[in-house]
Order: C-alpha cells, then sequence, then structure tokens
C-alpha cells in the first residue's frame, strides 16, 4: 500500500474525461468528488480539502484566480491544482502558471494521461506545501509577488500603548498581527506584555493558561540570579507560544493580574528590562515582525523596557477629552526618557466618529508633540468580534476600521496592499509608517523612573 494517499477533486467539463480518470487512476490516489463548475469546485475544495484539484480552463466559471485562491487558503492547507487543457493551449496553460498553477497536461485524457498524473500529482502538492512554508512567500499570484519582493521592507517590532484604559491597544495589536501573519503570511509574534491584564489569550480561546510570560520569565530570571546574565533561546521562547493561524504566534500574558506585581518583574528593575530585552531579541530573529500589547503603566519595569525595544510604537487614545489631556501631559517625560528616539511614537486615534464632540483639530491642538498617524473608525462589529474570539481584518465584509487597520499594517509590509485590495478592501495611505532605524537607548539601574516622575 502507498505510504500516502492523494485526494483529487476534478473539475472536468467531459464527463468521460472524468470517469477515465477516476477509475484509471493507481493506488496511491482517490478522487473525492467531481464538480461542474467553478463555484462548485471551490464550494467542494473548501468543504473536503483536496491535495489537488484537477480542472479544465473550459469548467463553467473557471478563472485563474480561484486556483491561486485554493493555494492560498487562509487558515488551511494548501490545495495544488493541474490543469488538462486543448492541445495547443499553452499561452492560456501560462496564464494560468502566473495564478501558481502547479502544472498542466493537454487533452485528450488516455493512458498515458493517468501514468503521467501519477508522478505529477505528488510533485505539485509537494510544492505547494515548500511555497507556503517558505521564508520569502507572499501569497500573491507570481508577477504581483515578485514586484512586491522587490518593493523593499525589513523586519521590526512595533508596540501598542495609550495612556489609558481601554482604548483598543490589544483589539489593535490583535489584528495587525493579523493582518501580518495571517493576511501577508510573514512569521509574526505577537505578545501579550500588557501587566495590567493578559487578554489577548482570553480574545483567542487559548485554554493552557500554563503557556505565558510568566513562567518564561520565572525560569530567565533563576538563570539571571545564578549568571548575572540571562539569554533567551528560540526552543524556550517557542515552548510558550501558541500558534493562531496561518504564521502567527501568540505569546500570552500574564494569567492573573496580582502576578505583574510578583519579585521576578518588580524587585530589580535592570534585570527585569535585561530580561525582556533578551525575550524581545530572540523573537525579532525568529519571526518577521514583533508585535507587542502593552499596558499603560509607563512605571512598570516590562512597559519601560518594552517601548525601548521597539522600533515604532503606536499611541493609541480615544477620541475622549481625558484620553487626550492624559497623552499631552506625559509627552514631556516621553520626551526626557527617550531622548532622539522619542520619533518612534505615532498618535493613532482609534474608535474615530464624527459625533464624538471633539474634532481631530481639538486633539492636535492639545496633543502638539505627537504627530497624528491615522484614525480608526469606530466600528461597532469590533467588540463582538472580540467576543467571538475572531479578526475584524479576516472577515468577507470589510469596513472602514477594517480598512484602517490593515492600511496601517501595511506600513510594515507594503505587499499587504494588494493582498488587501484583491480581497476587496482599500489601502487608504495614512498608514505609512517611518522607515528609518530608531537608536534604542539604554538606561541605568532606577533612572527611568525618576525621569517619568519628572526627578531627573
Amino acid at each position: 500500500m502507498a505510504e500516502k494517499e492523494y485526494l483529487v477533486l476534478l473539475g472536468l467539463v467531459s464527463w468521460q474525461d472524468a470517469q477515465t480518470i477516476s477509475g484509471g487512476l493507481t493506488e496511491g490516489f482517490r478522487v473525492v468528488g467531481i464538480a461542474n463548475s467553478a463555484a462548485e469546485l471551490q464550494e467542494r475544495a473548501e468543504q473536503i480539502e483536496p491535495d489537488v484539484v484537477l480542472f479544465s480552463p473550459r469548467l463553467p466559471g473557471m478563472t485563474g484566480e480561484l486556483i491561486h485562491q485554493l493555494l492560498h487558503r487562509e487558515g488551511g492547507k494548501p490545495i495544488a491544482a493541474i490543469g488538462i487543457f486543448p492541445p495547443g493551449g499553452r499561452d492560456e496553460a501560462d496564464r494560468y502558471y502566473g495564478f501558481d498553477m502547479g502544472g498542466h497536461l493537454y487533452e485528450p485524457v488516455d493512458a498515458s494521461t493517468l501514468t503521467e498524473l501519477a508522478r505529477l500529482i505528488p510533485e505539485v502538492v509537494f510544492k505547494a506545501k515548500q511555497l507556503r512554508q517558505s521564508r520569502d512567500y507572499i501569497p500573491l499570484p507570481r508577477d504581483l509577488r515578485a514586484e512586491m519582493q522587490a518593493s523593499g521592507w525589513r523586519k521590526r517590532g512595533i508596540a501598542f500603548w495609550g495612556i489609558g484604559g481601554g482604548v483598543g491597544k490589544s483589539s489593535l495589536a490583535l489584528n495587525v498581527a493579523a493582518a501580518l501573519g495571517i493576511l501577508g503570511q510573514r512569521p509574526t509574534l505577537l505578545l501579550d506584555l500588557d501587566m495590567s491584564r493578559g487578554a489577548l489569550a482570553s480574545y483567542q480561546g487559548v485554554r493552557d493558561r500554563s503557556k505565558n510570560i510568566f513562567p518564561l520569565v520565572s525560569l530567565l530570571t533563576a538563570e539571571y540570579n545564578r549568571q548575572g546574565r540571562a539569554a533567551c533561546t528560540p526552543d524556550l521562547l517557542r515552548r510558550y507560544t501558541e500558534r493562531l493561524g496561518g504564521k502567527l504566534d501568540l505569546l500570552p500574558g500574564v494569567a492573573e493580574p496580582q502576578i505583574a506585581g510578583l519579585p521576578e518583574f518588580v524587585e530589580d528593575a535592570a534585570r527585569t528590562q535585561a530580561i525582556i530585552e533578551s525575550i524581545l531579541d530572540v523573537a525579532l530573529k525568529q519571526w518577521d515582525f514583533v508585535v507587542i500589547d502593552l499596558g499603560p503603566d509607563v512605571n512598570h519595569p516590562v512597559h519601560f523596557a518594552a517601548l525601548q525595544w521597539a522600533e515604532d510604537v503606536f499611541t493609541i487614545i480615544r477620541p475622549n477629552i481625558s484620553d487626550v489631556d492624559s497623552t499631552a501631559k506625559v509627552i514631556p517625560a516621553l520626551r526626557r526618557a527617550f531622548g532622539q528616539s522619542y520619533g518612534k511614537f505615532h498618535l493613532v486615534v482609534n474608535q474615530w466618529s464624527e459625533e464624538a464632540g471633539i474634532s481631530l483639530k481639538d486633539v492636535i491642538s492639545i496633543i502638539t508633540d505627537m504627530p497624528l498617524e491615522m484614525t480608526i473608525p469606530w466600528d461597532p462589529k469590533a467588540t463582538y468580534l472580540l467576543n467571538r474570539q475572531a479578526f475584524l481584518v479576516l472577515q468577507d465584509e470589510i469596513g472602514p476600521a477594517a480598512d484602517a487597520i490593515v492600511t496601517l499594517a501595511a506600513g510594515l509590509f507594503p505587499p499587504l496592499k494588494p493582498i488587501w485590495e484583491r480581497r476587496g478592501g482599500h489601502i487608504g495611505g495614512q498608514g505609512k509608517v517611518k522607515s528609518r532605524r530608531v537608536k534604542r537607548r539604554k538606561e541605568r539601574k532606577g533612572w527611568f523612573g525618576k525621569v517619568l516622575r519628572g526627578e531627573a
């Protein structure tokens, strides 16, 4: 018996061809369905998840876009495609190759076709898996993929922070990470370093609460106390992460709020900062993007260490006069603490609505020293989807808030623009993030608290 049985779905216009293939494929292959239209082929492929589809370009409604969608499915295994073309259909085959068709044969379907399929099917299935697992993988057709790979982007760590509670930091971090790791298929690590609460595990239904930042920091604290230093390793970090989908992983936050006040986090600020930096440095070597969700207290050593380390910090406020005033008042302390690297702070107004009673002009007249990066419109579905453990940016119905969030993510990874637009979304251009590198400052033990309190 063959080691693997390949599941095959047929989408052919000739009943005789379908019967020849169904009855003639050798052991190790099983035809699991026959579709009579492109819509039916797509529906059955999503339901059955075959390894490969065999299709005719003359199948009603058949397009290269369907081939592309099956290969680049979000949250599911790749489904490879082999086309069976009329004689002399090389030009048409080339068009389908532009949408990542795995291989092709020509009519008529006979014994030689069956022999070639037995050779070709394992090959195209293997190549499909290789493509999806490649670090250079971008879920775009070949021509756009080459163009986007040449457009330039680089690995980076970003943080979502805001002085107010309930402003949407976790929701935005979660959805930007999903845009990068699931839509963009870039290896992305989402870290819940919010020491006020570890919300992301609940938002994503992570049941194993033993996997979180606390046991990881505890192990590294013990090492630091023995050796005077702590070096997080890739294997150790991955031991505490959970896969959320695509190439997106989560390092959950503290399981209970009181844990944030334990000695491992607050006893020695310099030690905590060194440990958090070690974790983040290893993360950026293993993942292309590191997205950090932070709590509002800048004086907590974990928060401050992450703010220092991040290359971009999205400062989140609501159109709320209290959020605006509080953020304006903390800016002088941020300037003193971060010096030249203060330019990495970007202001984002979340849950924006013209009916909020405050205008953007009012906002920038109060927060005068942090340029407005963009606004995220209010969306009534945002809270519902969090409670349903779903991503706003992965919904079929695309609204202005999802557009704005992906625009923000596309500033970090430009290939998201064509990916999003192919889904029917719109990139507004307001989410362009500064591409320059920002110098990270190393602070002496205890100094940062004095700076933020205005004592230095």
